[in-house]
């Protein structure tokens, strides 16, 4: 079965770079600075290993389900280094030091990215908390998850400052128009839910009626149901 599991490591190594990369070019694309995608991706190399140091502590090993954990970590990695750094860029257009505006900024967001990523965390911790088989599969995946969430913040809110104050001078960004388009577009959005608040406070309260209805609907099992190219 060495085959089997060799091969799952692998297909899950290949999905946290591949995540790394796509993450990497959205944040490219839609920040259109070399500079700022360079601050903003190096968070998930960094993430990646606290989150080592941490399930070696733990008495964890490199298997599937703490890769599998770091590959579904990738995304909340970038996102909260792309609030530090909007945030401090933002600053820098107000016509601030580099180091006034990286202090400034990532201490106005130092609080409500804590509390996302908290709240991410609370999504998997509970499991570490569970017993049997349920706890022996997923425990060092929630754990995974949740040392790189709060390594992920840790740089956030010390590197990537200090990056952002040494490699982004001022006005070094600027609005693509592609960026320019999607606020534009998220703007006459907002306008609209606004305008129409009641009816898009009693959609989603149908939807979660709708999601609980569906909830009961649902199969349950153990594992799902997986070809594992076995006989």
């Amino acid at each position: 079965q060495s085959v089997y599991v060799r091969k799952s490591i692998e297909g899950l190594q290949f999905a946290g770079l591949l995540g790394a990369l796509l993450a990497g070019l959205v944040v490219a694309l839609f920040l259109r600075s070399v500079k700022t995608t360079f601050i903003v991706v190096i968070a998930i190399p960094i993430a990646v290993l606290g989150a080592f140091i941490g399930l070696f502590y733990a008495g964890q090993s490199l298997n599937a389900m703490t890769l599998g954990g770091l590959a579904l970590a990738i995304g909340i990695l970038v996102d909260q280094s792309i609030v530090a750094v909007e945030n401090i860029f933002r600053h820098l257009e107000m016509g601030k030091e580099p180091e006034i505006a990286a202090l400034d900024g990532t201490r106005e967001v130092a609080m409500p990215v804590l509390v996302s990523t908290i709240t991410f965390i609370v999504v998997f911790y509970p499991v570490v908390f569970l017993s049997g088989m349920a706890s022996f599969l997923f425990t060092p995946l929630a754990l995974a998850v949740t040392f790189a969430s709060i390594t992920s913040y840790l740089v956030a809110m010390t590197v990537i400052p200090a990056l952002a104050a040494k490699i982004m001078p001022e006005g070094e960004s600027k609005e693509g128009a592609m960026t320019r388009r999607a606020n534009e577009l998220y703007q006459s959005i907002v306008r609209s839910v606004l305008k129409a608040r009641w009816a898009v406070v009693i959609g989603a309260l149908v939807l979660g009626a709708g999601g609980v209805i569906g909830m009961g609907q649902l199969g349950t099992e153990l594992f799902p149901r997986v070809d594992s190219g076995q006989f």
